[in-house]
């Protein structure tokens, strides 16, 4: 198992680092809660997927997403991830759009608490034309345990290269979740954005969403495998933001 587990690791760094660094040219990410708890040696396979509908002012739908990862533990505390962003625009072609290099680095858990903290860092490289590279950094933190947790998320980025915007953007995310019953989840979830911290606009005109989400999971204490998947409904609540994003994650863990 070992054996095969870096063989695939191999592989997909050899293949997404050379896409990275040969079409390196910021791309709306999808909608995705990033867990800050550090698993030594999971190896987890993961597909981030959503559909935007149109702006309040009408047009056209802005159509699909994907987000293709993999991701392993190398300690109890350093997590790094490869990440491939595509899009489908409405009347367009499915087409690579980003690539991403993500580490996730857990400082302190409080076990009363049941609290994790840890920073996030990444370098995305857009794969399409006028698309900005970006480095990003920020806090995650999560409280609580399967039958009631809080999740919280904090990203800072920067442009840079030739397609650079001029300051500091923010993501910020949510997450409340409790258990219904064994491998079913209930929850919400809220995604937020702000372009330019240093010139911050009207709460009207960032982009926030929130919504409910249906979280499924299922796993084998003796192989080592597990499967977690969730679909939600996000409403937009400004102008800038679509009116619904439909949202869905599915991750398999070894």
């Amino acid at each position: 198992m070992n054996v095969l587990r870096n063989r695939i690791i191999n592989s997909f760094l050899v293949a997404v680092l050379s896409a990275v660094f040969l079409f390196c040219r910021s791309a709306h990410a999808q909608f995705v809660i990033k867990n800050p708890t550090v698993e030594e040696g999971e190896l987890a396979f993961v597909d981030h997927g959503s559909y935007e509908s149109a702006l309040p002012a009408g047009g056209d739908p802005l159509g699909w997403g994907h987000e293709v990862e993999v991701g392993y533990g190398f300690t109890d505390f350093w997590k790094s991830t490869l990440v491939l962003d595509l899009k489908q625009p409405v009347h367009e072609e499915l087409e690579l759009n980003e690539g991403k290099f993500e580490n996730y680095l857990e400082l302190a858990d409080y076990a009363p608490w049941g609290a994790v903290f840890t920073v996030f860092g990444a370098v995305d490289c857009g794969l399409d034309e006028g698309v900005a590279n970006a480095a990003k950094f920020g806090p995650l933190a999560k409280f609580g345990d399967d039958d009631l947790s809080l999740t919280l998320n904090a990203i800072f980025d920067k442009t840079f290269g030739k397609y650079r915007t001029p300051g500091t953007g923010l993501k910020y995310a949510a997450q409340v979740k409790f258990a219904l019953a064994d491998g079913l989840s209930f929850g919400g979830e809220l995604f937020g954005g702000i372009t330019n911290i240093e010139d911050v606009p009207s709460f009207n005109d960032t982009e926030f969403r929130v919504g409910p989400v249906l979280y499924l999971s299922w796993g084998s204490e003796q192989s080592h495998f597990s499967f977690t998947g969730d679909v939600g409904i996000l409403l937009g609540t400004t102008d800038a933001t679509p009116d619904t994003t439909v949202k869905w994650d599915l991750e398999l863990t070894f």
